[in-house]
């Protein structure tokens, strides 16, 4: 098994994680764009999950390396925040950020990250926006044939804030409704014989 993430924390705490689960795994500080870097080769599962397309500017290019780390055959899958709840502001009725990529990047004032503590005041952090459609598309694009893709009422974070936690441990629409989408996951195989 092999981790990636862009923050040392996390790496961190993933190794010692795994030591203490007594996991053979792998972990490699990087961002997603210079995997390619890294020689990592081709695995029979990729999986990517909650809050990463946000940071990412170029969905086609993220979509060709997820595709290139894939073994034929193998499977990539995706759990995300669902872009219709990323649309809407705190008070979990009106619209306020876009739901489709606009080219250009959110700025907001951030004063906690979970890549590490933020402790000179808040810095700037960049976020894009990316419809379903774009998804599907960028991983069709990059030669990955589209196995399923769901949509969730649940998550398991509490964000936005108006999000209500359930008996169960994760979080819902207020009042309980199952009826909207705060979650997708996709599945997607690469294309050719798995060996």
């Amino acid at each position: 098994m092999t981790g990636v993430d862009l923050s040392p924390e996390a790496i961190a705490t993933a190794r010692k994680l795994a030591e203490q689960a007594s996991l053979d795994a792998t972990f490699v500080e990087s961002d997603v764009y210079a995997l390619h870097d890294h020689g990592l080769g081709e695995f029979d599962i990729v999986h990517s999950s909650y809050g990463v397309l946000s940071w990412l500017p170029d969905l086609e290019r993220w979509a060709d390396i997820v595709a290139a780390h894939l073994a034929p055959g193998g499977l990539f899958h995706l759990v995300e925040n669902h872009p219709f709840l990323m649309m809407l502001d705190e008070d979990g009725v009106s619209i306020r950020w876009p739901y489709l990529a606009t080219g250009e990047p959110l700025r907001f004032d951030s004063e906690a990250s979970y890549v590490g503590p933020i402790t000179d005041g808040p810095l700037p952090e960049y976020n894009w926006p990316h419809g379903i459609g774009e998804v599907v598309t960028a991983l069709i694009g990059a030669g990955l044939r589209i196995a399923w893709l769901r949509e969730y009422p649940r998550t398991p974070y509490p964000f936005p804030g108006f999000l209500e936690k359930r008996p169960e441990g994760d979080y819902g629409w207020p009042g309980g409704r199952e009826d909207i989408a705060l979650t997708f996951s996709i599945g997607a195989v690469a294309r050719g014989q798995s060996g």
